[in-house]
C-alpha cells in the first residue's frame, strides 16, 4: 500500500486541520522506497503522526486521543 498524504484534525497536538504529505518515488522509479523517514524539530508532532497511522490501520482510537472544543 502506498500512502501519499493524510490529514489530521483535533488529534493530540494537531488542533487545526493539518495535511501530512509523504515524498513520492516518481523521480526514481527504478528504486522502490521501502521505508519512510519522519524528520522534525522536538515537539513537532512526529510521534503523533506515527500514532495516528497506527491507530488508523489497527482501528485502536480512544476518546482521550482527541481534542474536544466546547463552544
Amino acid at each position: 500500500m502506498y500512502l501519499s498524504k493524510f490529514s489530521l484534525e483535533h488529534f493530540r497536538k494537531f488542533n487545526d486541520k493539518n495535511t501530512i504529505c509523504f515524498a513520492d518515488n516518481e523521480e526514481n522509479d527504478k528504486c522502490l522506497l521501502n521505508s519512510t523517514l519522519i524528520v522534525g524539530q522536538n515537539n513537532a508532532g512526529k510521534t503523533s503522526v506515527i500514532s495516528a497511522l497506527d491507530k488508523c490501520c489497527n482501528n485502536k482510537f480512544e476518546v482521550t486521543d482527541f481534542i474536544f472544543i466546547i463552544c
